[in-house]
């Protein structure tokens, strides 16, 4: 089975961060559920822990952090593609992914990002019930640490 985020992938994205305070940032990548119905698009990418940023379409729209590893692991875990990659994505601006898919976030990337405010606030699942390797935090700031719960397994 092959992963999610392959080499080619990662090469062109950029690092966590790199688009903070951006108008309207570029999304790379898009990843589907047709299990859960759940969208991940991609903006910013960690390699060295798997991690990335982005818009995620869920039980409501807004930008958040997700585990590209752990969607790669639930995949591995189940021996099917639970989560996968949709390969005829092409990287286009947020407001095309948005107006596409009928994304409304609730906040803009900016505000997600807490740009200008810095918070201790611990993390906060999006919510009890999630179905996603999505957490959102309850203020908006990039502080503190958080982890993904993947709990479609």
């Amino acid at each position: 089975m092959q992963g999610l985020m392959t080499k080619e992938i990662a090469k062109g994205l950029p690092p966590l961060y790199a688009q903070d305070g951006a108008e309207d940032p570029m999304v790379y990548v898009h990843y589907f559920s047709c299990v859960s119905g759940w969208d991940w698009w991609l903006t910013e990418y960690d390699p060295a822990i798997g991690e990335a940023f982005g818009l995620v379409r869920g039980f409501a729209t807004e930008w958040g952090y997700f585990s590209v590893a752990e969607m790669e692991g639930l995949n591995r875990s189940r021996g099917f593609a639970v989560v996968e990659c949709d390969e005829r994505f092409s990287p286009a601006p947020a407001s095309h992914v948005e107006g596409r898919w009928g994304c409304s976030p609730s906040s803009s990337s900016t505000e997600a990002r807490g740009v200008g405010s810095r918070s201790t606030a611990t993390p906060t699942p999006r919510a009890a019930t999630s179905r996603s390797s999505c957490w959102t935090r309850s203020t908006p700031a990039r502080t503190g640490t958080w982890r993904s719960t993947a709990s479609l397994r």
